[in-house]
């Protein structure tokens, strides 16, 4: 795959998974776009700009864009950073989720505990059942400290 396509799916990718987290808020694009206008000190993002971004035309804008888009749709700006440089993530707690069994390691995560003894096993366990295709790629985790809601979250991810 040429580099060119490469860039674009990275620019979908990205695109689509800030529209899911905006929807998951209950932002509208010119909602979020005065948000962030506002943040940024009404220099300016538009609706359109946002729309572009979404829909993949435009790629990931750069750091101090993704802060406040960050600090609009209340994830870590590392979770946008990840996606924006061609990542997939695997959330551990949305992975893990359908599996009883590992709450009390999710727990931990979620609590601080960086990375709780077992998680990669659980981890790997639960992509086999669920087939996952990430089974083989997951190489790189990130640790993302508590929110000021107290939450921390801990990532896999990998390049597709």
């Amino acid at each position: 795959m040429s580099t060119k396509i490469k860039e674009k799916v990275t620019w979908k990718r990205f695109g689509a998974f800030v529209q899911r987290l905006r929807r998951k808020k209950g932002l509208g694009l010119r909602e979020m776009a005065k948000l962030a206008t506002a943040d940024i000190g009404g220099r300016g993002l538009s609706p359109a700009y946002l729309s572009a971004i979404e829909r993949g035309i435009m790629p990931p804008p750069r750091r101090p864009v993704l802060n406040v888009m960050a600090r609009i749709l209340n994830v870590h700006d590392e979770k946008l950073r990840v996606v924006a440089d061609g990542f997939i993530l695997l959330d551990i707690e949305e992975t893990l989720k359908p599996f009883p069994e590992y709450a009390p390691l999710v727990r931990r995560v979620q609590t601080g505990d960086r990375v709780p003894e077992g998680i990669f096993d659980a981890m790997h366990r639960a992509l086999q059942n669920l087939n996952h295709p990430a089974i083989h790629k997951a190489r790189y985790l990130a640790f993302l400290p508590p929110t000021p809601s107290g939450k921390a979250e801990l990532l896999l991810f990998y390049r597709p």
